[in-house]
């Protein structure tokens, strides 16, 4: 059984990290891997590599040698915390760029489960660079996870009719990651009878999948009017296209996808 992809640092974001991957390994019945990557930016050797000459490569030799073993600490506390939940995981430790050594593991897997800013982070930087890359990187589903966990019982899915939304509607109608959750759907734009029908079209499917459904269409700004329904009705979990064409799509800056990664605190669950 392919396992969920958990992707651990030394920052506040592995808490969540840990947590809301083992929710989904729970939710999916599916293994997790906690991955740890000693990034060859801040660590340009690898730990076992063999020192030459130079004094400046045996100091970063042992940096890193330093770095994995911090890493296989972080990895040990990741499986005692899923152990104790009674689920199956497994670590891995790798030297390289977190995206690429990721998408090395994802073959298959049905979500990756990252933080929102790692340890790498720029300060006041709102999300991290890696998660963008990530996120490009991949075809599967990511869940970026809140810095503390909420076990998600209402969800909110913005939903514009595109190809990704369908494609969103479709994977939440097939998988049980969110089994048992309220689902809300947002649609911003006219409140036309073509919208409507749509809209009902796809609550159905939703509701033939075993799920409650509310939906309703509303004019104005996205990321505000996702906001203001979020506070109202006390949202656990956001779900997006991760980036496209229209508005709610995007995932450059300017983007609603980018706008509300900034503006939240809470899970946002993006597919692609």
């Amino acid at each position: 059984m392919t396992a969920i992809i958990a992707c651990i640092d030394d920052s506040q974001a592995r808490t969540g990290v840990v947590d809301y991957a083992i929710w989904a390994s729970k939710q999916l019945d599916n293994p997790l891997q906690f991955l740890h990557v000693l990034d060859k930016k801040t660590y340009p050797q690898a730990p076992d590599a063999t020192a030459a000459d130079s004094e400046l490569i045996a100091l970063d030799i042992k940096r890193a040698e330093i770095g994995w073993q911090q890493g296989e600490t972080l990895l040990s506390e990741a499986l005692r915390s899923a152990q104790a939940e009674d689920v199956e995981a497994t670590t891995i430790q790798r030297h390289g760029r977190l995206p690429e050594c990721v998408n090395m593991q994802a073959a298959g897997s049905p979500l990756i489960v990252i933080g929102k800013k790692g340890s790498d982070s720029k300060p006041g930087l709102f999300i991290g660079g890696q998660l963008e890359n990530v996120v490009r990187s991949v075809n599967n589903p990511v869940l970026v996870a809140a810095p503390n966990f909420t076990k998600p019982r209402k969800v909110l899915i913005a939903y514009d009719n595109s190809p990704t939304a369908k494609k969103i509607i479709q994977f939440v109608a097939n998988s049980n990651l969110l089994k048992g959750c309220e689902l809300h759907l947002m649609m911003v734009g006219q409140s036309s009878g073509d919208n409507a029908a749509l809209l009902n079209q796809v609550c159905e499917t939703l509701r033939q999948a075993g799920f409650t459904v509310h939906a309703n269409i509303q004019q104005g700004e996205v990321e505000a009017l996702l906001l203001s329904y979020q506070k109202k009705h006390n949202i656990d979990l956001f779900v997006m296209g991760a980036y496209g064409h229209s508005r709610i799509r995007n995932f450059i800056v300017g983007s609603t996808t980018i706008q509300m990664l900034q503006a939240t605190q809470l899970p946002m669950l993006l597919l692609r």
